[in-house]
């Protein structure tokens, strides 16, 4: 077995417990702090599964959760498609590059809150791009990965929009149109999926690059 294939389930196994853990942690933590201020049980549940982050670190811990323990699933192998992954992993590159770039200076967190941002928008996005390197099937990449990723975040922003119309709650100050407008909200979602394609490009352009480099080592070994 390759070295990269051997490497891919202990990366799995370490990827789901540290995104495990960091989501459990902001949910203890989330709770609390909507329990402090009088807001209902369901309510901050329901405020907590609103965000991009908390999504898409729940989907790549179950993908990952699936390889390790139930690698035989339709789950899992729906998981693992070519296109299923590398649409996560550009969700995943996007929450850690938008909250390193658009967020991170905006609170100091410690204790906890410091373990949890950490696991959720630094070492699960690097552990999950690391997993999707070393497992993905990269000759199985077709461009038509790129609009396939961006099927997601238009999911999400749709759900946004329309639970804001209905609630007046909106995750992220860029994309609260009560404050800015759907004007510049919607410049603010050009620019992002802008970035989204960017990115989902850039993986499959790496995955592609990779294919085609291994391809005649392959055929020499055959």
């Amino acid at each position: 077995m390759p070295a990269r294939l051997a490497a891919a389930p202990v990366v799995a196994s370490l990827g789901a417990v540290v995104a495990w853990t960091g989501l459990i942690i902001q949910f203890v933590l989330s709770i609390r702090l909507a329990a402090s201020r009088g807001v209902a049980f369901a309510e901050s549940v329901a405020v907590y599964f609103g965000y991009f982050t908390i999504l898409t670190n729940l989907l790549v811990a179950v993908a990952l959760t699936t390889a390790v323990v139930a690698p035989g699933t339709a789950l899992r192998r729906f998981f693992a498609r070519s296109e299923v992954a590398t649409a996560l992993a550009t969700g995943i590159a996007v929450v850690g590059l938008g909250y390193l770039i658009l967020l991170r200076d905006a609170w100091d967190p410690e204790g906890y809150a410091l373990v949890a941002d950490v696991a959720l928008h630094y070492a699960t996005p690097a552990l999950f791009l690391a997993y999707w390197w070393l497992s993905v099937p990269k000759g199985a990449l077709r461009w038509r990965a790129v609009p396939i990723a961006a099927i997601y975040p238009l999911a999400y922003l749709v759900y946004v929009l329309l639970r804001g119309a209905l609630t007046g709650f909106y995750p992220y100050p860029f994309m609260d149109v009560t404050q800015i407008g759907y004007a510049q909200m919607l410049a603010n979602m050009l620019g992002m999926a802008a970035g989204y394609l960017a990115v989902a490009t850039a993986l499959v352009g790496l995955g592609r690059a990779r294919a085609r480099r291994f391809r005649p080592l392959t055929r020499r070994l055959a």
